[in-house]
């Protein structure tokens, strides 16, 4: 999801080369970096970009997938978009595929540092609807398309892997 420029995806996709990479994003100039990358790598798993809105049906196959995975993409979409990203990604997954985010997030107790609150001040102010979810907003939009949480898992910079499996 929201593959941006490619540079991340084919490093995924070079770094494991048993598992088939399917980038994608909204933006035709992203899409046209992520093919450009895809070229210069040669990586036989790493498939052409797909034109992916989480608002909208995505373009693929019910149930095609294993995994989804969205890294900083929560804090820059409006809270509204957490139930179609998760609807979209279940309707991509088999049953025990897995939905995998990373990012930063708001913890019951708030942020987990100044700069974490200064970044989400700066996105919001730039854009009243985006910026930092809290777990509980993301946990609950996840369970509500048929997913169970597996694992948070502590990440550099204060960010965050949350990992749920399709039910």
């Amino acid at each position: 999801m929201a593959s941006g420029t490619g540079q991340h995806a084919v490093a995924f996709a070079e770094a494991f080369p048993a598992l088939d990479w399917v980038p994608s994003d909204i933006d035709p100039g992203q899409r046209g970096s992520i093919e450009a990358w895809r070229r210069a790598s040669g990586a036989a798993n790493f498939a052409a970009p797909l034109a992916i809105d989480i608002a909208a049906p995505w373009p693929v196959e019910t149930g095609s997938a294993q995994a989804v995975l969205a890294v900083n993409l929560l804090h820059l979409i409006p809270e509204s978009a957490l139930a179609p990203l998760f609807e979209g990604a279940r309707a991509a997954l088999g049953a025990g595929g897995r939905a995998i985010v990373y990012g930063p997030f708001l913890r019951a107790a708030g942020y987990a540092s100044d700069g974490d609150r200064d970044f989400d001040a700066v996105l919001r102010a730039r854009d009243p609807s985006i910026g930092y979810k809290s777990l509980e907003a993301v946990s609950g939009a996840a369970a509500s398309a048929g997913f169970d949480p597996v694992a948070i898992d502590a990440m550099p910079a204060n960010n965050l892997l949350l990992t749920f499996a399709a039910s």
